[in-house]
């Protein structure tokens, strides 16, 4: 596994370095002069009112030099102060070069101009002024107070500078009629002219908000050099990772060799076992769920070193300072922002849509278990070495001076002898003696699996995983290093339709959505045209049909056409 990212890491060094060929023995310390990616990242909108959800799509590409599919399969998006404190964080996968998804705006925030940020886990190991940036306006009708910076700040500060979203006109729509009824049918149809053919869009229609300019923030600094050797973040081309480093929690030493162990603890889907490295690090890929778990990670060495685990940070922490832009808004700025204000909290006190589900599965990460034996069918007998002794034939009780030790798996493969595994609630225990000493009363079941099993860079003889009745370890100390800690894997993914949809379909809900639609990806060729149906909602006024995206050299551009509710 490790020689695997070796390969990987020097193979995008290679087509990344500059300069000429090698000319003479001394060590190359040169590093790219960027990560090689690119994101253009777009919203539905740019102005929201707090508790809002807000929809955003971005597009990854990589240098055309670089053959194969992306590097990176996991997207990081933040909402951003603009001193860099992070306000929202999320992940998002990337799919055939696109990730999109949502995040709900904090309710206590201020009146503000805040960033939308997307980055990738290898960009980590470069300036965060090569990330994606775009300024987004957010109202809070509840305070009188607005986010404040500090003085005589311009936008073309702290090294960025504006790329330009420019306004095309070779997007066509067609079929759209001036004006609409309240909750009337609509139907449009777009075609795109050969120069963007190809390219990859979004489309949103929306309420009207307050005029504001198209663009995103790049870096204008040249970015910092180091040493090849200190690159910290590898590209995430499998999914999600959980990375880390191992100590000697005495001397603060990186241990090496050292067992690490990472499962998930409120539900058994995911186990994994794999070894650190010279420098004392370790990596996990996650599987590419959506909601949130907890996890239990571990460490066990060979001489029972009091072992201390440092997880790294999820996010990027890189101090940052943005272009602090004051948030004010004119007479007729104010009357749109009043309306979208509006329709935002009548939106969400009729709105009847229920929260994104946790996607993590109940079933546990070893499929269906050889046998599943419930103590509670049984007569209650003392501790667990007399429950399997008595009960369960497909494990042994190994014994020492005819003293029960631990527990054996009797496999049926014809697999040579390995440790089994054994967890409860799916953590990690000892196979000792103090296991067998369990009271029955306290384990709700026991799950075996007669064969050989590989996990990560491990053979274990079988598994037997008991679950405590109260799901608590059955009382069970964890081990002085263990940590626990909530992990967030992939956040919600964009709703393609509405932000309430029951309410188009409820006459007796009030409808006054501010995102009336919303398709995440439009691939379209000059011959090809689509058709696209909405419907209007009980608000009058002006909508936009709002198209984002990046020509076929990447470029983003945006197209908009008004529409009228009456």
């Amino acid at each position: 596994m490790k020689k695997t990212r070796a390969v990987i890491l020097i193979l995008i060094l290679f087509f990344l370095w500059s300069g000429n060929p090698l000319q003479s023995r001394e060590p190359v310390t040169r590093e790219p002069v960027s990560s090689g990616e690119r994101i253009c990242l777009f919203c539905d909108r740019g102005f929201y009112v707090v508790s809002e959800r807000l929809y955003f799509t971005a597009f990854y590409s990589k240098l055309e030099s670089v053959p194969g599919e992306e590097w990176s399969r996991v997207m990081y998006i933040e909402l951003l102060r603009w001193d860099g404190t992070p306000l929202v964080q999320a992940k998002a996968p990337i799919l055939s070069g696109r990730a999109s998804g949502s995040i709900c705006l904090p309710s206590n925030i201020n009146s503000g101009i805040y960033y939308l940020r997307a980055y990738t886990n290898w960009m980590r190991n470069f300036s965060p002024l090569s990330y994606s940036y775009i300024p987004v306006s957010v109202l809070n009708p509840g305070s009188e107070f607005t986010d404040r910076g500090p003085a005589g700040e311009t936008l073309l500060s702290h090294g960025f500078n504006k790329e330009e979203i420019k306004n095309t006109d070779g997007i066509c729509i067609e079929g759209l009629k001036e004006k609409y009824g309240k909750r009337a049918e609509a139907e449009i149809t777009l075609s795109f002219s050969e120069e963007l053919a190809g390219g990859n869009y979004s489309l949103s229609i929306i309420r009207e908000e307050p005029e504001r300019e198209h663009y995103m923030l790049t870096g204008s600094e040249s970015i910092q050099k180091k040493p090849v050797e200190e690159y910290e973040f590898l590209p995430e081309i499998n999914g999600l990772t959980l990375t880390g480093k191992v100590l000697d929690s005495r001397s603060g030493v990186s241990l090496s060799g050292a067992k690490i162990n990472l499962s998930s603890f409120s539900t058994p889907f995911y186990y994994m076992s794999v070894v650190s490295d010279e420098e004392g690090r370790f990596w996990f890929t996650i599987p590419s769920l959506r909601g949130s778990t907890e996890f239990c990670v571990s460490a066990e060495t060979e001489d029972s070193i009091d072992t201390k685990l440092l997880i790294n940070s999820e996010f990027c922490n890189k101090q940052l300072t943005l272009p602090y832009i004051p948030f004010h808004l004119n007479k007729d700025e104010m009357e749109a922002a009043e309306e979208t204000s509006f329709n935002a909290q009548v939106t969400d006190r009729f709105s009847t849509g229920s929260p994104v589900q946790q996607e993590v599965p109940e079933r546990p990460f070893y499929g269906v278990p050889t046998s599943v034996t419930y103590l509670k069918d049984y007569i209650e007998l003392e501790d667990l070495r007399e429950f399997f002794y008595e009960l369960v034939f497909s494990v042994s009780i190994a014994y020492i001076d005819r003293e029960a030790y631990h527990l054996v798996v009797n496999l049926q493969d014809g697999s040579g002898p390995s440790p089994a595994l054994v967890l409860m609630d799916n953590i990690p225990v000892a196979n000792n003696k103090d296991l067998l000493r369990i009271p029955c009363k306290m384990i709700e079941r026991i799950e075996v699996v007669d064969k050989a099993y590989i996990c990560g860079d491990y053979k274990y003889g079988g598994i037997i995983s008991l679950y405590s009745r109260n799901h608590n370890l059955a009382g069970i100390l964890s081990g002085p290093g263990d940590r626990y800690f909530t992990y967030n894997l992939f956040g919600q993914e964009a709703d393609p339709f509405s932000d309430s949809p029951e309410q188009v379909r409820d006459p007796f809900l009030p409808d006054r959505r501010n995102l009336l639609f919303r398709e995440d990806i439009i691939r379209m060729t000059p011959e090809r045209t689509a058709s696209v149906q909405f419907s209007t909602s009980d608000a009058s006024g002006c909508y936009l049909i709002r198209i984002q995206g990046t020509d076929r050299e990447n470029i983003p551009v945006f197209a908009e056409k008004k529409f009228y509710v009456e």
